[in-house]
């Protein structure tokens, strides 16, 4: 009788310190900034016309450098200063015309991410 309580008492102990162990280790993963290097940049609302867009940064570096070009030809630039764990929308003070394609180059220490819309 008193193995079998041991032997129950064992393995309720075990499965209370592998639960703490799986949820400690789902929460690191789920995490955004948790052991990660990773930025990213997209359109605020992309079914629209607008050409809002938003920088959000889950790297260690935090200067980025943006440019707006419209067939190639740069129309607005700016520099932003995005902390780790933090987005910021940026307004770009152009509208597009039609057949024109608008496109946004983000750069970040030489790595450069783009997207663009044609209109």
């Amino acid at each position: 009788m008193k193995q079998q309580r041991n032997i129950i008492f064992f393995l309720i102990v075990i499965f209370i310190a592998s639960s703490l162990w799986l949820f400690i280790v789902s929460n690191n993963i789920l995490n955004k900034n948790e052991g990660k290097n990773w930025w990213s940049v997209y359109f605020s609302n992309p079914k629209s016309n607008d050409i809002d867009f938003v920088i959000e940064n889950h790297s260690n570096n935090s200067n980025f450098h943006w440019e707006v070009y419209a067939d190639k030809n740069k129309i607005e630039e700016g520099d932003a200063e995005i902390k780790k764990g933090s987005a910021s929308n940026f307004d770009p003070e152009i509208s597009a015309q039609e057949n024109q394609k608008i496109t946004i180059s983000v750069d970040l220490n030489g790595e450069k991410r783009e997207i663009y819309k044609n209109f």
